[in-house]
């Protein structure tokens, strides 16, 4: 198992629920060959961090799956969360 931590940024800080939100549309987002076994987010001053824990053979392999993800779920973080941008830290 490999995490993966996601920068999900917006001009203002999000709530907890807001957070919990994200992760929840970024689980939906997954599939089955993503390996995603859980997601934790929590907010920052610029939107929330997101750790997805994927199972994955490598740690290029999570980071790949970790992308494809958050490109899946993007148009949903945006209308539901105000989340613009997403990026691998």
């Amino acid at each position: 198992m490999h995490l993966v931590t996601l920068r999900l940024g917006r001009d203002e800080p999000c709530t907890s629920d807001e957070a919990r939100r994200a992760a929840g549309v970024l689980t939906a987002a997954a599939l089955p060959e993503h390996g995603l076994e859980h997601v934790y987010a929590q907010p920052t001053p610029s939107g929330a961090v997101a750790v997805l824990f994927l199972l994955a053979p490598t740690l290029d392999d999570a980071q790949r799956a970790a992308t494809e993800v958050a490109r899946l779920a993007s148009p949903v973080l945006l209308r539901q969360c105000s989340i613009r941008t997403t990026q691998i830290s």
